[in-house]
């Protein structure tokens, strides 16, 4: 499984196990390469379709990170 797969299958069961406050602890897999555009159409999907990103993979965690803490707590 590589990296954007990992990341997706992150995003997908963090949602279905209502676990965004544990996210933080996979924070490790956006310092690594993965296809950015395909994890914030993920994230899109499975949270908010506004969700707009630029910018790098650790910039997209804290992106992610910050959505959490506003929009769920």
């Amino acid at each position: 499984m590589n990296n954007t797969q990992k990341i997706i299958r992150l995003i997908k069961r963090t949602r279905e196990f209502e676990a965004e406050p544990y996210f933080w602890q996979e924070k490790e897999l956006f310092q690594n390469d993965f296809d950015i555009e395909t994890v914030v159409k993920t994230f899109q999907e499975e949270y908010d379709a506004t969700f707009r990103f630029e910018g790098s993979g650790y910039e997209l965690y804290l992106a992610i990170q910050k959505w959490f803490e506003k929009n769920i707590g």
